[in-house]
């Protein structure tokens, strides 16, 4: 099993590649869904990440302008081509899973 944190220039981008890659399907409306698990992998969109704000004000908040997704890759399948961009952490990487500024906190329950 794999975890990955993506980040994507936009939400379209996420919607186009999840189409091309099966990860997400278009209706009837014309609304993209995405398919969130199967035997294979689960996801969970996170969106635009907003950071805490260090104090109480009322200024609207202001997102990052990327769309992160936690994917849990279960079979650990081929990255699909164009993919590896959009990896911002891989548990792979051996690399400690950030969690610092700029980087969501959502995360898999354990």
């Amino acid at each position: 099993m794999i975890d990955y944190i993506l980040k994507f220039p936009n939400k379209e981008t996420a919607q186009q590649f999840g189409l091309a890659n099966g990860f997400a399907t278009q209706n009837e409306d014309g609304e993209i869904v995405t398919n969130l698990a199967n035997l294979e992998y689960a996801l969970h969109i996170h969106g635009e990440y907003y950071p805490e704000p260090q104090i109480e004000s009322e200024e609207i908040p202001v997102g990052d302008g990327h769309w992160w997704v936690l994917f849990r890759d279960i079979s650990e399948m081929p990255i699909p081509d164009g993919g590896e961009q959009y990896i911002y952490w891989s548990s792979a990487s051996g690399s400690p899973r950030p969690t610092g500024e700029g980087v969501p906190n959502t995360w898999w329950a354990e």
